[in-house]
């Protein structure tokens, strides 16, 4: 049961990057170049860690590939948000970051064979604040009040 959740996962995350890549070079929207990086970045990161346990060239799985992912999002997401956040909402998505990182790296022992699952709760949160901050920032920032 569990391969075919990992193997749905893996192809619903294949025609979302697929199709976000066919949207762009038909309409070359801007904003769907950097869902492509993410996407992209989340396929191959799923898809190849997982490929190499099949194959038996790992006995465990790669966890610092997955705790590298993890750093990728925080510092990802923390650029894709910041080029429009005021300067006040900036400071605070930076520091969110920042502690983001420094906790993934240094508290949740980053270094270790085993993925701890402060780890994934440390992103959960952290996309939680940001998603946070971004509201805030729609609410009082937005030309457009249709509320």
């Amino acid at each position: 049961m569990c391969e075919l959740l990992y193997w749905t996962y893996i192809a619903s995350l294949f025609t979302c990057t697929a199709f976000a890549v066919v949207f762009t070079l038909k309409n070359g929207a801007t904003q769907q170049r950097f869902l492509i990086i993410y996407l992209a970045f989340t396929f191959f990161t799923d898809f190849l860690l997982q490929l190499e346990y099949i194959l038996g060239k790992q006995k465990v799985t790669n966890v610092l590939g997955y705790k590298i992912y993890l750093i990728f999002c925080v510092n990802y997401f923390t650029y894709f948000y910041y080029s429009i956040l005021t300067k006040r909402l900036k400071v605070a998505l930076l520091s969110v970051a920042i502690g983001a990182n420094l906790y993934l790296f240094y508290v949740a022992d980053f270094w270790s064979n085993h993925f701890n699952p402060k780890q994934g709760v440390t992103l959960a949160i952290f996309y939680v604040i940001v998603a946070l901050i971004w509201f805030y920032h729609k609410l009082h920032h937005d030309q457009y009040y249709s509320l």
